[in-house]
């Protein structure tokens, strides 16, 4: 083997060192030798050469191999060892034996020379070229099919696996569950806050679902009752006075300001009894309208 070199499609793998030239020098060269290409080459022809010194022993210039094997690394494996494993090529080609180098690229959701590398946070798909949609608590999405782990954000459609189409029909909210307030020219709300530009007459904004001021009902169309107290709210669903009512007037069975106080009563709540009048007082101030009894004097008949 003095001298041999060891070519593989013309790269230098391994070069024999030049032995002693005697009559016994070749017969301590073991049965086997085992020659490994550092670094590995890859190639279609291997070639044993003769190269070395010219002399008197004529073995010197023979080759004589009985057999020789080139082993090479299975499908599936590479490098030096053959012991890393091929992954995620795309079309399942093989790799390259020495470096693991995908030759078309990855599958959709890797990346890197090895394709073992995931797409990085908020890419997936093929060429890690897509970007994520809105997934919900902030989460990447699958780096293969770019669906959300655990749904979508607020103001994105719950139907959508890629979380990109935002609340449709006047929805808003997680899941889209909250319904658009009355935004201006029916206009659709913002899908994650629900929020208006502007709102229709007497909906108070931003979310435009509650009647500014004295106003109430399903469109905000009617008054509050004058004869509501305090600052003269009701309810906004119902038009029921929210502070009382005004003096002289009382709360009736249907919860509005719409009876007067009692015969003999008048004022706030209806606590004050009138004075000595001809006839009875009015039932907000209390003031006798036809005069006093005898005896008694004062807008309120209370004076003797």
């Amino acid at each position: 083997m003095s001298g041999i070199h060891v070519e593989v499609d013309s790269q230098t793998c391994y070069t024999f060192p030049l032995l002693a030239v005697n009559a016994t020098a070749l017969d301590d060269l073991p049965e086997k030798i085992d020659v490994t290409c550092t670094p590995p080459l890859t190639g279609r022809v291997v070639r044993l050469q003769k190269r070395g010194q010219v002399n008197e022993y004529e073995g010197a210039h023979l080759i004589n191999i009985c057999e020789v094997q080139v082993w090479g690394c299975r499908d599936g494996l590479y490098g030096a060892e053959c012991v890393e494993k091929c992954e995620n090529c795309k079309g399942s080609d093989p790799c390259s034996a020495v470096s693991g180098h995908c030759p078309h690229g990855c599958q959709p959701g890797w990346q890197g020379d090895t394709c073992k590398q995931e797409c990085d946070a908020g890419k997936y798909g093929n060429n890690c070229s897509s970007t994520c949609g809105h997934c919900n608590h902030g989460d990447a999405c699958h780096h293969i099919n770019g669906t959300c782990p655990r749904g979508c954000a607020a103001g994105f459609d719950p139907s959508d696996p890629l979380c990109k189409k935002t609340c449709q029909n006047g929805r808003h909210g997680e899941n889209c569950s909250e319904q658009c307030g009355h935004c201006s020219e029916n206009k659709p709300c913002n899908p994650v806050n629900g929020t208006c530009a502007s709102c229709q007459l007497q909906f108070k904004p931003p979310l435009c679902k509650v009647c500014t001021g004295n106003w109430y009902g399903t469109s905000c169309e009617l008054n509050c009752s004058t004869k509501c107290g305090g600052d003269g709210s009701c309810e906004k669903d119902t038009g029921r006075c929210v502070i009382g009512c005004v003096a002289g007037y009382r709360l009736g069975e249907s919860g509005f300001c719409n009876e007067t106080c009692e015969q003999g009563k008048y004022g706030e709540e209806c606590l004050q009894k009138c004075g000595k009048c001809n006839g009875g007082c009015r039932h907000d101030n209390g003031h006798c309208v036809a005069g006093c009894e005898d005896g008694f004097e004062g807008d309120l008949c209370a004076r003797t």
